[in-house]
């Protein structure tokens, strides 16, 4: 508790695609971030993301998603959310690796 008072916490979570690159939206006014183009489909995976974390999309050679906040309870459940909106169902994970999964958790300067 000491941690996230005073310096906060850090998840870092990696886009991993083979076939179709996935788009990432995060528009700061609606609080909303979108994800389109996963897997191919044409459905927009959308979260609504809580005042208190803050989303910085990083546009570099390897897509990631860094997400900031003081409070780890709501960085766990927004990370599991959008690793479980974005995993394949009934099919080989060997192979199918496409998805959003969390590389990095640590406690850093917010």
């Amino acid at each position: 508790m000491i941690i996230g008072v005073s310096r906060g916490f850090v998840y870092k979570l990696r886009l991993v695609y083979a076939h179709f690159p996935i788009n990432i939206n995060y528009h700061h006014d609606k609080q909303l971030l979108e994800i389109r183009n996963y897997y191919g489909e044409k459905r927009l995976i959308s979260f609504y993301i809580s005042r208190r974390l803050q989303i910085i999309l990083s546009e570099s050679q390897d897509k990631e998603i860094s997400l900031y906040s003081k409070d780890i309870e709501t960085l766990g459940l927004i990370s599991s959310l959008i690793s479980n909106a974005c995993s394949i169902n009934n099919k080989d994970p060997r192979i199918f690796l496409d998805g959003i999964y969390t590389a990095i958790k640590k406690a850093d300067e917010c």
